[in-house]
C-alpha cells in the first residue's frame, strides 16, 4: 500500500498550531488575531488590540485577550533583558535586539522600554565603538567563509594563501584597521586570531 505521508502530516500540524508566541494556547474567539500573529503581525498592533478587550462582557474573549496580552508582555520583556544582559559580551546581538523589539513593539511601553535603551546606548561612546567594531568582525568572518580550500595545505601555507591571495588581504586590511581604531576591543583580538590563522600575522 502507499505508505503515510508523515512529512505532509507534520506540516499540516505545524501550520494549524498556533504560534510559538502564544505558548501552545489556541484562540478560538480571536483566531483573526492568533492568525495575524503567524503572518508576522507586529506584536505591537496586536498587544495594543488585546488590551482593548480584556475588560469585554464576553468572558471567554476577555480570558483570551488576557493570555494574547500576557505572552506577549512576557515575551517583550524577557526579549529587552536578554538584550541588557548581553550589552558587555555581544554588543552587536544587543543593539540588533533593541532595534527589533521597538520596530516590533511599537506603540506600546515595551517599544518605548528599547528606545529608551538605544537613546543611552548612542550616547555611550565605548559601547558603539564596540558595535562597529563587532560590525567589521562580523564582515571579516563571512570572508573567510569564501576562501577555497586547498587539497593538503594548511591555512598558513603558502599554497594556500596564493589561492586566496585576494581575500585573504582583504581580510588583513580589515584586521589593521581594528588594530588602529579599535585596540582595546575584544573583536579585534578576534580578528587578529583569524590573520594569524593564515599565517598573515605571527602569533
Amino acid at each position: 500500500g502507499a505508505k503515510p505521508d508523515f512529512e505532509g502530516k507534520i506540516q499540516a500540524a505545524l501550520k494549524a498550531a498556533p504560534p510559538p508566541v502564544l505558548q501552545g494556547r489556541e484562540l478560538v474567539k480571536l483566531k483573526p488575531m492568533m492568525l495575524a500573529l503567524k503572518r508576522g503581525a507586529p506584536y505591537g498592533h496586536i498587544l495594543s488590540a488585546a488590551r482593548g478587550k480584556v475588560d469585554g462582557t464576553d468572558a471567554d474573549l476577555a480570558d483570551e485577550a488576557r493570555h494574547v496580552v500576557s505572552c506577549l508582555e512576557d515575551h517583550g520583556n524577557a526579549r529587552i533583558q536578554e538584550a541588557r544582559n548581553c550589552k558587555d559580551t555581544a554588543p552587536l546581538d544587543c543593539w540588533r535586539a533593541l532595534i527589533e523589539i521597538d520596530k516590533t513593539y511599537r506603540g506600546t511601553d515595551i517599544g518605548k522600554t528599547a528606545r529608551t535603551a538605544l537613546d543611552e546606548l548612542r550616547k555611550d561612546t565605548a559601547f558603539r565603538k564596540e558595535v562597529e567594531a563587532h560590525t567589521v568582525l562580523e564582515k571579516l568572518r563571512l570572508l573567510e567563509r569564501k576562501l577555497k580550500p586547498v587539497a593538503d595545505a594548511a591555512p598558513n601555507s603558502p599554497a594556500f594563501q596564493k589561492k586566496n591571495l585576494g581575500t585573504l588581504r582583504q581580510i588583513l586590511s580589515g584586521v589593521r584597521m581594528m588594530q588602529t581604531r579599535y585596540p582595546d576591543s575584544g573583536a579585534t583580538r578576534s580578528a587578529v586570531g583569524i590573520a594569524e590563522k593564515y599565517g598573515m600575522i605571527k602569533g
